[in-house]
């Protein structure tokens, strides 16, 4: 054998220590679960310094910082999730993670985080959004054209490297069963007959139709072309709002149709307030031990191993119902299908991987155990069976996934003039948000509403952000954990003569809220 008891020894202690990483994804969760968005973000920055993980909790930071820590405050955290991302992408998002036996003899854990397209866009159109908050619209302008340009990539990239990872694992464990003098672990006809069999007996419950087959998140599209449409370009704002009508038939983007026609026409010069809302907890990850019986050297053998599937269809409301006044929110995402849409593209080759990691694993503890017993080494024979209980301990799926983000987006639009005399309600389930209070004063103030004060003026969100970005990591850190407590007014004030944006993120029954663009 080509692999030492030294190596396999230490492949097996690697896989215990991952779980324990495991454990401490667990334990932020949980921090996140309870609101406790301080501890959360404390420890979430303290799992960056894990290279394994680095990517997946410096975007889990960025996705915190702008829902629940005020917008502009994640740019600089999103800008490193993307650089990491990007990396990932560039070395191969699919293939980089078996270039040894060791990592399939470990488990996936030990795979460092690639991320999926949807949590990437995700990435660009927050930046965007919160560069639209401080008033940076050429920057604005490239994060959003970023965040469309990453998703529809996702489906040609996952049609054309699928397969081709998939036939890189089958080769690469058939060289390695080729050096140890053993007969081929895999057929790839054979495999994908097991594979097929696999999901669709394991997996049927969670893969319904396919709203999002193209992966295409209608959110990133419509806010892009609601952006657009408010500066004036209006054929580039007409495409993506009719991408996002064609996933989600929504009301309200074929309203922002129609006044986009209106606008370009010069027949509505009237402005409007659209309120956005992300809501709930995307679906997580969840274990799913299974016992096929699976063709080895030996023959048909009865294996179990552990694979990653989904807790349901969906993920968790904050609110079921929400409205404006007596105008109904409408959905427009749900990010769980598209989560699930992209997981179910990447489904074959991890159970690829899991069925060579288990036929290896079973080939090695069974030729320890009978050289050592045929040679009467009982080391090696001892050897073998703790191999077998360290891989059985070790088998564990890999749940990593984004867990801050929400579960849907519903937007709405409302015309301003409507409000003149009195407010408007947002509610979740009939309990009040928040009210939106429309000034009609000639002069309003400007949308990036003033964050603290210089010696002679007031400090405008542009100003306050780059004097954020200029400071060290622990001086932001201060800022966002004082954002993190910060109680908020349940009423924005709104000026009645511009175009508005309103951003809330809701869960666990509470709410965050701010100015997306307005006066």
């Amino acid at each position: 054998m080509h692999l030492s008891l030294r190596s396999i020894c230490f492949s097996a202690f690697i896989a215990l220590f991952f779980i324990a990483c495991d454990m401490h994804s667990a334990y932020i969760n949980n921090a996140y679960d309870a609101n406790n968005f301080q501890n959360t973000y404390k420890k979430t920055l303290a799992a960056q310094s894990d290279k394994t993980n680095a990517l997946l909790w410096t975007m889990q930071e960025g996705y915190l910082d702008f829902a629940w820590g005020g917008g502009f405050y994640s740019i600089p955290t999103l800008d490193r999730a993307e650089g990491l991302f990007n990396e990932r992408v560039k070395s191969g998002l699919l293939v980089g993670a078996l270039e040894n036996v060791g990592a399939t003899l470990s488990n996936d854990l030990a795979i460092p985080y690639t991320g999926y397209f949807f949590e990437g866009s995700l990435l660009n159109l927050y930046k965007a959004l919160a560069f639209v908050q401080v008033g940076d619209y050429a920057d604005a302008r490239v994060e959003f054209n970023r965040a469309n340009d990453r998703q529809r990539m996702a489906s040609d990239y996952y049609a054309k490297e699928i397969r081709k990872a998939q036939l890189k694992q089958l080769k690469d464990a058939d060289k390695e069963a080729s050096k140890n003098g053993e007969t081929s672990v895999v057929a790839p006809s054979t495999r994908d007959k097991e594979i097929v069999g696999i999901i669709n007996k394991n997996y049927s419950n969670i893969f319904g139709f396919e709203v999002y087959k193209n992966l295409i998140n209608p959110s990133v599209s419509y806010l892009s072309g609601l952006f657009f449409l408010q500066v004036g370009d209006y054929s580039k704002s007409i495409d993506l709002l009719k991408e996002a009508y064609g996933i989600t038939k929504a009301k309200t983007i074929l309203d922002d149709m129609q006044l986009l026609e209106d606008r370009r026409l010069g027949k509505d010069s009237s402005h409007y307030t659209w309120i956005v809302i992300d809501d709930g907890d995307i679906v997580r990850k969840a274990s799913l031990s299974i016992r096929p019986l699976l063709f080895t050297p030996t023959g048909l053998v009865g294996v179990s191993f552990v694979l990653p599937s989904m807790k349901g269809k969906d993920g968790k409301d904050a609110f079921l119902h929400y409205k404006v006044d007596s105008k109904n929110i409408e959905v427009i995402t749900n990010l769980s299908s598209l989560f699930i849409s992209e997981f179910k593209k990447q489904l074959p080759l991890i159970i690829t991987r899991a069925m060579i990691s288990t036929i290896s694993k079973l080939a090695i503890s069974q030729s320890m155990t009978i050289v050592g017993n045929n040679q009467s080494i009982p080391l090696l024979s001892i050897a073998g069976t703790i191999s077998t209980l360290a891989f059985q301990a070790s088998s564990t799926a890999d749940t990593r996934s984004s867990t801050f983000l929400p579960n849907r987006t519903l937007v709405a639009r409302i015309k301003n003039s409507d409000f003149n005399a009195s407010d408007a309600n947002i509610t979740g389930d009939g309990r009040l948000l928040l009210k939106l209070h429309f000034s009609s004063m000639e002069d309003c103030t400007p949308s990036y509403f003033f964050a603290s004060t210089t010696k002679d003026r007031p400090l405008t969100l542009d100003e306050a952000f780059k004097n954020f970005k200029a400071l060290k990591q622990k001086e932001r850190s201060k800022i966002l954990l004082n954002n993190f407590k910060a109680k908020k007014s349940d009423t924005l004030t709104l000026c009645s003569k511009s175009d508005n944006i309103v951003y809330i993120r809701a869960k666990n029954n509470i709410t965050n809220h701010f100015i997306i663009k307005g006066k």
